[in-house]
């Protein structure tokens, strides 16, 4: 892998990883206690909600499921044929993403964080659901071992058999890759606690910020290397 290409992973994968955390922090916080992005977790409140007869937080954890699922089939199927890593197409599938979440900014700013009703909850469950899944297939797509901006659990898992098996590197530093993404989606789940209780349009706008710088350098980087 070329050096430029290196960098650019050891970037682009922790922001993508922030916007996961900031994410599932939100909708969490704001959302009735689902995940967006964190299907493991949000399975297991699926099951419980169930278990416990709590029809309302099972639909909306089922929602959050099937955005999800719906996400992943549309940025799968956009990138159908595509060889594996980082390509213009790729970009093509974050700006989707980017747009989706764009459209939730939209809601949160008109409708204030107090104001939502059910139907408005629900649609926004639906939403960043999808807005996760796109991402999950673009991230799929570019191929890194062990990597996930959203499935965390694979990636501290990888990381973690890494260190114990002293699995050499081939170009790029990937344990340093794994562990930024566990560590930014973290930090961005605790950042957008802090600013919900302060600034809470700056909790929702700013995972959608790092998504558009994501997407604008990335388109860059595709017109100098011709694949624009």
């Amino acid at each position: 892998m070329e050096h430029a290409d290196a960098r650019w992973l050891e970037w682009s994968l922790p922001a993508l990883a922030w916007v996961g955390g900031s994410l599932d922090a939100e909708s969490y916080l704001v959302l009735g206690h689902v995940f967006t992005g964190n299907m493991t977790g949000n399975t297991v409140l699926l099951a419980m909600a169930l278990g416990s007869a709590n029809m309302a937080r099972a639909l909306r954890s089922l929602l959050a499921v099937l955005g999800f699922v719906l996400g992943v089939a549309v940025g799968t199927g956009l990138l159908r044929g595509q060889t594996m890593g980082w390509s213009a197409r790729v970009n093509h599938v974050l700006w989707l993403e980017a747009t989706l979440l764009g459209m939730a900014v939209l809601i949160f700013a008109s409708v204030g964080h107090t104001g939502f009703s059910p139907s408005w909850v629900h649609a926004l469950i639906a939403l960043l659901g999808t807005v996760m899944g796109v991402q999950s297939a673009a991230v799929r797509q570019v191929h890194l071992a062990g990597v996930w901006t959203t499935f965390i659990t694979g990636t501290l898992t990888e990381w973690v058999a890494s260190l114990v098996e002293r699995t050499p590197s081939e170009g790029l530093p990937v344990g340093r890759v794994r562990a930024s993404v566990y560590a930014t989606y973290g930090l961005a789940a605790l950042v957008t606690a802090w600013l919900q209780d302060r600034w809470p349009l700056v909790a929702i706008a700013l995972p959608w910020l790092v998504l558009l710088g994501v997407g604008t350098c990335g388109a860059r980087r595709m017109r100098r290397a011709g694949q624009g």
